[in-house]
């Protein structure tokens, strides 16, 4: 029973995500259904209009309750189920983590990081590529003034598992980093542990032995 119960819910969201405007008409034309035939059946019973007129308004009033709390709960589930974070850096309006449905392109990322800047090199990133929740993507810049040089780093999806989490990593990963030697990996675990997570890459800098230098070797290869 509880299987049967599973799919039906599963084909429920489906359709919901897909074809909630269908659904919508469906739930309309029921309620519609429903008042016309309780006028008729009021009429045939002898019962009031003014008593029909109260009796539709609350049939009314119960399936768009019920429309709303479905939409509610539907919407907790698809958001649940059907969002990635992707953390989209380099060469955009508004580096940062975005939120995205399952099976977003690398397009959809850069146009909800508002876009490419003026100096953004796709050259080497592919826009259809695919996302994965917890991915990075890097669009890097064109290095110097003229539009056919090299960009300065290469570009594209950095896959979640060839990232170091700062606020997980034990010393021995941190050491993997160019620039973070053994004492530097303790000071970033002992800042952590005094001050707890870190809210941003950019909070390293408070960690004695790191500094801008430093921190932009590293940055595309950290998450928190």
């Amino acid at each position: 029973m509880s299987e049967i119960r599973e799919k039906i819910k599963e084909k429920f969201l489906f359709y919901w995500k897909y074809e909630r405007q269908s659904l919508i008409k469906v739930i309309a034309a029921i309620t519609v259904f429903l008042s016309v035939f309780l006028f008729f059946l009021a009429e045939r019973i002898g019962v009031s209009v003014s008593q029909h007129d109260q009796q539709a308004e609350g049939a009314v009033i119960g399936a768009r309750q019920l429309l709303a709390f479905s939409e509610q709960n539907v919407e907790r589930e698809i958001s649940k189920e059907a969002i990635i974070y992707i953390d989209v850096a380099g060469a955009v309006v508004k580096p940062g983590v975005v939120k995205l449905p399952t099976g977003s392109r690398v397009f959809s990322a850069i146009e909800k990081a508002g876009g490419l800047l003026s100096d953004a090199d796709t050259t080497e990133v592919n826009l259809a590529a695919v996302l994965s929740d917890g991915d990075k993507l890097l669009i890097p810049k064109i290095a110097g003034d003229g539009q056919n040089e090299k960009s300065e780093k290469s570009g594209g999806i950095i896959r979640s598992t060839n990232l170091i989490n700062i606020n997980q990593a034990t010393k021995e990963q941190l050491t993997e980093l160019s620039g973070i030697g053994p004492a530097t990996a303790e000071r970033i675990v002992d800042y952590r542990s005094k001050n707890g997570k870190f809210q941003s890459t950019e909070e390293l800098l408070n960690v004695k032995g790191i500094g801008e230098k430093t921190l932009g070797k590293i940055k595309e290869r950290l998450c928190i």
